[in-house]
């Protein structure tokens, strides 16, 4: 349902306004004040700053670090660490060990420098101090670098920061249980977990930025998993697993300009094409019917080449808008050679000129793995091992993830085996580049950017060889989060090279920094119905990873975290294909979604397939189709507005209206935009739903 939110509110987007003065009058200016201000008084001897409307203030007597102007906040500063460490573990802070907190007690010596100041702290440990340097970054931020000297035994650091009672918070990536975090622990790092259904714990987009409803952002720049602990009643901390922290601090008036000004800092994306913003199809497997054996010719009576033909034909029969036809994996004569198979697509050139004819650009699916093993049984038409010779000529040229033995580090994935490609590797980056051409030269747009999560710290303690060993030094826990960033910059780059504009992307999986080159993000493969995150299931078997409930949490979440565009999987994909009542829901859902995406497991999610759906079900997808297209304008005014100032169209309630109670308790409901208050209804057979307006609204 969609509401129309009446009254003034500061943030829509508004025509740029330009001026000009004329270089005497700028020069004049500059004279008088110059001729009317007295010179600055220099600091205190025992006060040190650094920022400009936000503040960071070490005062020596009595010791004290702080923020002052825009917000005033008492910071600390600290260290954990353990009397005897393995170089080769990961020690994340939620781990049971026994760390030992060491804080600071005071100061030793501190100088100021052209932007900020430095200083050496003491602690309550003898022998260890820390070093900490603060500069002004303009646009209301700071940024806090601090290290350990010496570093021995150190494995955690991190900065607590005061917030009041009731402040919430929003961000720290995607999160499928809840868009706010006050009150709970949130961590960054993937990893396994045997008691969900999935199998690990769904933290896909590793974003280690918050921002609170009073307007302070935090946004940790190093790239290892960091860990944010908001239980405290009047502290919120961030730790991050290394001996050292760089972490930018934001203010602005109100909390939506902060997530503007973290994600200018973080880095703006390009105006992405105004195709990515019309309704997209796909189904999970084109598939190929042979009517003989493979090794008898196949001889088929369907190929893939013709269901999506038929999809993209059958959707402008039935007046149904969009813009983007998706080709998931399997399509290519092995995993990532990006060839098209050519008993599956006998003409792939044909098919994509023709989808072109018809008004839709093309995405293919892409993972960051080169296969040692035999893909052949996947479908006909694709090669046994070593697909293309791609697997012996990567690991002779060094193009593939080693392990600690110099060994090529293989995984198991998606039922076969195969290799990482190292980004860090220049002439790998510019290697894979090279065989994205393949596609990007016949007119191939886009990518679905899959399988990127294969970089897990624990994993690389718990081998005795030790999984990971990057070209450029770079450890696990480093790429943890960087690695998704190289893997969508080469694909980035490729489709810009080929035509000379940004393409579309869109990815599992991503970081702080990855807002950049990544479109939009879909949240994996949710559950194809109405359950919550780690929702119980019947007895004996695992939590649920959640569905639509999940995805709604997961665009709230995440566009408070830098990545303002999302589109989850109509439908879901974990069961198949949904029944009606999930699958017009979730339409209602994708439709105010940056990206309305209709696709998933099972045969499809097409609604006008009368054998599993009826016209309702498709009159339904016609109508929030068209919704979705007639907002175009109002849609890509954020998407504009997103890629000059970084403000996101998709804003949590308690952001929007932060002083207002209410919209800080409200679920399942956020703003598009100003204007739009959105609250879908996420639970099954219900025909009415709570929807909580700002007051005097």
């Amino acid at each position: 349902m969609v509401f129309t939110s009446r009254g003034p509110n500061p943030l829509k987007p508004a025509p740029s306004k330009t001026g000009s003065r004329s270089l005497l009058a700028l020069l004049a200016a500059a004279l008088t004040a110059g001729a009317c201000s007295a010179p600055p008084e220099p600091p205190p001897e025992d006060r040190w700053t650094a920022g400009g409307d936000l503040t960071v203030v070490l005062t020596a007597s009595p010791f004290s670090l702080r923020l002052e102007g825009a917000t005033r906040r008492e910071l600390d500063l600290f260290v954990q660490s353990l009397d005897e460490i393995d170089d080769g573990r990961y020690y994340d802070p939620t781990f049971d060990d026994p760390y030992e907190r060491i804080r600071v007690t005071g100061l030793e010596s501190a100088a100021a420098t052209d932007d900020g100041f430095e200083a050496t702290l003491r602690t309550d440990k003898p022998g260890l101090t820390l070093a900490l340097k603060a500069r002004d970054l303009g646009d209301s931020g700071v940024l806090l670098s601090v290290a350990a000297v010496p570093v021995t035994g150190i494995v955690h650091t991190g900065l607590s920061i005061e917030i009041a009672e009731n402040e919430e918070i929003y961000g720290f990536g995607e999160l499928f249980d809840h868009p706010q975090s006050r009150g709970k622990i949130r961590s960054t790092r993937f990893d396994l977990d045997g008691s969900i259904q999935s199998g690990y714990n769904e933290r896909h987009v590793k974003a280690p930025v918050w921002v609170s409803t009073s307007g302070l952002g935090v946004v940790v720049t190093d790239p290892e998993p960091v860990v944010g602990d908001f239980t405290g009643e009047a502290h919120a901390e961030t730790l991050i697993v290394a001996p050292r922290m760089e972490v930018a601090l934001f203010h602005a008036p109100h909390p939506v300009e902060t997530v503007a000004r973290m994600m200018r800092h973080t880095g703006l994306p390009p105006l992405w094409p105004r195709w990515v913003f019309a309704p997209q199809q796909w189904r999970n497997e084109l598939k190929l019917v042979c009517t003989v054996p493979c090794d008898e010719g196949c001889n088929p009576s369907q190929t893939g080449q013709d269901v999506a033909l038929k999809d993209a034909t059958d959707m402008r029969a039935l007046d149904l808008p969009g813009s983007v036809i998706w080709v998931d994996a399997p399509w290519e004569t092995g995993f990532n050679t990006f060839e098209f198979n050519p008993v599956q697509f006998p003409d792939a050139q044909g098919m994509i000129d023709r989808l072109h004819e018809l008004g839709y650009r093309v995405l293919v699916w892409a993972s960051p793995f080169v296969n040692r093993t035999d893909d052949s049984d996947t479908v006909c038409g694709m090669e046994g091992a070593n697909a293309g010779g791609l697997y012996p000529f990567a690991k002779e040229k060094g193009y593939l993830v080693r392990n600690k033995e110099g060994k090529v580090q293989e995984f198991p994935w998606r039922g076969t085996q195969g290799a990482l490609v190292d980004f860090t590797n220049p002439e790998a980056f510019e290697w894979w580049k090279s065989l994205l051409h393949r596609v990007t030269e016949m007119g191939v747009e886009g990518f679905k950017l899959d399988f990127d999560e294969y970089v897990v710290p624990a994993l690389d303690t718990i081998s005795a060889e030790g999984l990971y060993d990057f070209h450029d030094g770079s450890s696990a826990a480093a790429m943890h989060g960087r690695y998704h960033a190289l893997f969508h910059r080469a694909h980035y780059e490729a489709l810009l090279e080929t035509h000379g504009e940004p393409g579309y992307l869109i990815g599992r999986s991503g970081d702080a920094y990855d807002g950049a080159w990544t479109t939009a993000i879909w949240p994996g493969d949710l559950n194809s119905g109405f359950e919550e995150h780690r929702e119980p299931d019947p007895p004996g078997e695992k939590p649920r990873v959640g569905g639509l409930p999940a995805a709604v949490n997961a665009a709230i979440s995440l566009a408070a975290s830098g990545h303002p565009h999302f589109g989850s999987d109509i439908g879901g994909y974990r069961e198949g294909m949904p029944d009606k009542e999930a699958l017009g829901r979730w339409i209602e859902f994708g439709a105010l979604s940056t990206v309305m995406q209709l696709g998933g497991a099972g045969e499809h999610h097409n609604p006008w397939d009368f054998d599993y759906y009826d016209q309702e079900t498709l009159d339904i997808y016609r109508r929030y189709a068209k919704l979705h297209t007639q907002l175009h304008p109002y849609l890509y005014a954020y998407v504009a507005r997103n890629s000059e100032d970084g403000t996101p169209i998709v804003r949590a309630a308690g952001l929007q209206y932060p002083n207002d109670p209410a919209m800080r308790a409200a679920t399942y409901q956020y703003f598009f935009g100003a204007d739009l208050l959105v609250a879908p209804v996420v639970v099954r057979d219900a025909r009415e739903r709570e929807v909580v307006f700002p007051e005097g609204r």
